[in-house]
Order: C-alpha cells, then structure tokens, then sequence
C-alpha cells in the first residue's frame, strides 16, 4: 500500500483521537498537560482505551462504512489474517480514489503495526496531534467548496452524488494548494521560463488528495460514516461547546417529563398504559420484537382479536404469549 495512503489513514485516525481529547474538555476535564497522552492511548489502546486504530482495522464502530466486504480472493497476501471473518475489507474507492487499485485490510502494507508505527517508534502523541492540526486547517478550505458545490438548502445539485461533490472539492483544493497536500504559505512555483506556475482543475492527478480528505470524506459535512465530528468546524473555534453534561440533564429532563405524563411509576410504553383501547394495544403487541425478530417475521398468525383476549388475561408481551 502507498505510504501516502497510510500516512492519510493516520490523519484521519488522529482527528478521531483529537475528537475524543474534545469530548473530554466538554465534560469539563482539565488536560492541557494530558493531551498528547489522550491521542497516544485512543491511538494505540491500552487495557482501559479503546482503540480508534483497532476499530479501523477491524471495519467497526465509525469505521463500519469505510469498507466493502468482499470475498477473499484466491492465494492474496494476508488471507491467513482474513480466514476468521470469511471475507475481505475493501477500502472503498472514494476514500483512496484510486481507480485502478484496491486496498484490503492484511495486504502487505495495510496492517496495525503498518499504520501505528513510525521509523520503528509508536506513533508519539505529538506527532498525532500535529497531523490532527493539519486536517482542521485543510478541512475550513473544504468546506468552503462544499458549500459552492451544494445549494442554498445544503442539497447536492439534482443529478449529482456524493462522488461528484468530493470530486469537485479535490479540484477546487488542488487549485488553492497549488497542487501540494496543505496550503503553501511560501512563494508561487516558477515555471521554467520563470513565471508563475498556473495550477488547473484539468492539471490534477486522479489519485491526488489533500491532508485530511480521508475525514472529510468520512466526517464532513456529507459524512459516509454517517456521524460528523465536533471538530470539524468550518473555522476551528467554538468546538465542543455545548457539554455531554448538560446533554445529559436534557435527557433527564424529558425523560422525568415522560414519567410526569404517565403517572408515577416510570415511564410506561404507550400500549401498556391505562386508558388506551384494546384494539391499540393489540396492535401494538402484534407488531413488538421477539428475539430480534417481528412476530410477523416468524410466520405465526397474530389475530388481534386474540390478542385482545391475551391481554385481558394479563400477558404483556408476545414472547409471554407464544413461550
């Protein structure tokens, strides 16, 4: 695998580890001086971290979108890592943007020890921290072009899919970079009679790709993992603002609402409380989970006239009934 894809991977792994240093401050945790140590374990995990790297490698948590399962190919590199799952993890093509190559999970290259360590060394929280700077400067210019892309209601132009609007961002960043991975803060390139170089959408390679366009793809404003991150804001500030704590008072807030509106008790489910018809709660019931699965699902009639009679009896549930 490229090193500019590993090295792409581990940006996208440190924003996740800033993420959680994030979240920490909003619960109101000091850590100023505990920072880097935060990134190193989330990083690498330790018996009390979970790993953000782990979770990737294993297509998990964040990271279950990243990766299309596929069948494990006949005599490839790594398959004796891969026999357990019976399948392949399929980098997807949006977040390497290499059309003429795959990358699985267990090819040479594409493995934890491949991505967490550096010239021999654990990957240091600093320098996590330091790639984790670089997606939040990268990621505002994105998101600038993002919103050039969609309209006044944040929806792609009619016709157009996800591929299109990371297409069009890469251009427009390749243009503004002058074809570098971040912003050049130096003098314009010269050509070789000595003018400014000219940079186009047209110039770009199709496999080139800005420092943290992995988590733009994945976290941004469009996100493939279905989840955006605090973070990831268009101009770095105000992140993390509103405290999992007052989150947490909300929730119990409304839920001491619920328990007000049905009484004292806790709350109930509405098929479950006093004063609701038997043909609701029949309705209701017949339609409730067993086992993971619908009573419908498992083929068994469910006569709500039956069930009426079953409730009036005092069974609460299917699983009561059919047991």
């Amino acid at each position: 695998m490229p090193a500019s894809l590993v090295q792409e991977i581990q940006n996208t792994l440190a924003i996740h580890c800033r993420e959680i240093v994030y979240q920490a401050k909003a619960k109101g945790a000091k850590m100023d001086k505990q920072e880097m140590e935060i990134m190193f374990k989330a990083f690498h995990g330790t018996e009390a971290h979970a790993s953000v790297l782990d979770s990737f490698i294993m297509g998990t948590g964040l990271y279950s979108e990243a990766f299309d399962k596929a069948d494990i190919d006949v005599n490839r590199a790594g398959n004796q890592d891969r026999a357990a799952d019976g399948c392949m993890l399929l980098l997807k093509d949006l977040l390497h943007c290499d059309p003429s190559s795959n990358f699985a999970v267990h090819d040479p290259g594409f493995s934890r020890e491949a991505i967490a360590v550096v010239k021999g060394e654990r990957i240091a929280g600093r320098n996590l921290n330091d790639k984790a700077m670089k997606v939040l400067a990268n990621y505002k210019y994105a998101l600038k072009f993002h919103k050039q892309f969609v309209d006044s209601r944040d929806n792609n132009p009619s016709g157009t899919k996800l591929a299109d609007m990371l297409l069009f961002v890469r251009k427009k960043m390749f243009v503004e970079f002058r074809g570098c991975k971040n912003r050049p803060t130096g003098a314009p390139p010269k050509d070789k009679d000595g003018n400014e170089k000219e940079f186009t959408e047209e110039d770009m390679p199709c496999k080139w790709v800005f420092n943290g366009y992995m988590a733009f793809a994945l976290f941004g404003p469009q996100p493939i993992a279905g989840e955006t991150f605090s973070s990831l804001s268009e101009d770095g500030k105000n992140i993390a603002t509103k405290s999992r704590a007052a989150a947490e008072k909300e929730e119990e807030a409304a839920l001491k609402a619920r328990e007000r509106a049905v009484g004292t008790g806790g709350y109930i489910p509405e098929q479950y409380r006093r004063g609701v018809s038997l043909d609701y709660k029949a309705q209701s019931v017949s339609t409730c989970s067993v086992s993971g699965f619908t009573g419908n699902s498992l083929g068994w009639p469910l006569n709500s006239s039956l069930l009426k009679e079953y409730i009036k009896m005092g069974y609460k549930s299917v699983s009561e009934v059919l047991v």
